[in-house]
């Protein structure tokens, strides 16, 4: 993916440093960042295999994120329970990666998902959270912390991604009855479920596996663990149940 021309275009800001710099400093993108706006397309393009290292980021709202040109990306928050939201497309091109370390980066409507073959890597207590009914990470190597979470919010039926590294795994978002069934594959989380209000995790019409290996891990919420369709089976701490 090329950005050449994207300082020259409206809402393409385009990071310009190489190492340690403030997120929240205008100077610090090109053409300067002096009015962040949820129309914002912003690039981190830096290259050579270089890490660029943003810290300071403050909670708002991009149209799009982009990392691509081989660069190698960490986020750190200007405060706790930080979020950048992306409303369009997040996209880690192959040879780069995403840092998230102790922020949140929440991908808000029903088609906004990650694209691209980098890497993503989710760091401390950062959350990533899916609207999306079809969900996907970038396809490039992806790890989740033991602090880390991964949440499906979006007020409607959503795919979960089938993985086996989750850390702590959430449902939540739906105002009404929405449905988030597993995809094809079986899921192992290490930390705990959280299923709140009105969501309910079905492990669909196949046969899964579903675990959660630490001895303090556990189901909660208000939400609803929908074992019907097949002949599940529920691991907790090494302890496994079938349905």
């Amino acid at each position: 993916m090329t950005w050449e021309t994207a300082a020259t275009t409206d809402n393409f800001y385009v990071w310009n440093r190489t190492a340690v710099a403030d997120y929240s400093t205008a100077a610090n993108w090109t053409p300067a960042r002096t009015t962040p706006a949820a129309t914002d397309r912003i690039v981190f393009n830096v290259g050579a295999n270089a890490s660029a290292i943003a810290f300071n980021a403050p909670t708002e709202t991009v149209d799009q994120l982009v990392v691509s040109n081989l660069t190698n990306l960490s986020l750190s928050p200007f405060a706790a329970n930080t979020t950048i939201t992306v409303s369009n497309t997040a996209t880690i091109d192959a040879g780069s990666t995403l840092n998230l370390n102790s922020i949140n980066l929440a991908l808000s409507n029903a088609t906004t998902s990650f694209s691209g073959a980098g890497g993503l890597s989710v760091n401390g207590v950062s959350e990533v959270r899916f609207a999306a009914t079809t969900p996907v990470f970038p396809t490039g190597t992806i790890t989740l912390s033991s602090f880390s979470a991964v949440d499906y919010n979006g007020d409607r039926n959503q795919t979960v991604l089938p993985r086996t590294d989750y850390a702590n795994l959430r449902f939540s978002g739906a105002t009404t009855a929405r449905v988030k069934t597993l995809g094809a594959g079986d899921l192992t989380a290490s930390s705990g479920i959280i299923i709140g209000t009105n969501n309910s995790f079905n492990l669909g019409a196949t046969a899964r596996t579903l675990t959660l290996t630490s001895v303090d891990s556990s189901f909660s919420g208000a939400g609803t663990l929908d074992l019907s369709g097949a002949a599940h089976i529920v691991n907790v701490s090494d302890q496994s149940v079938a349905w």
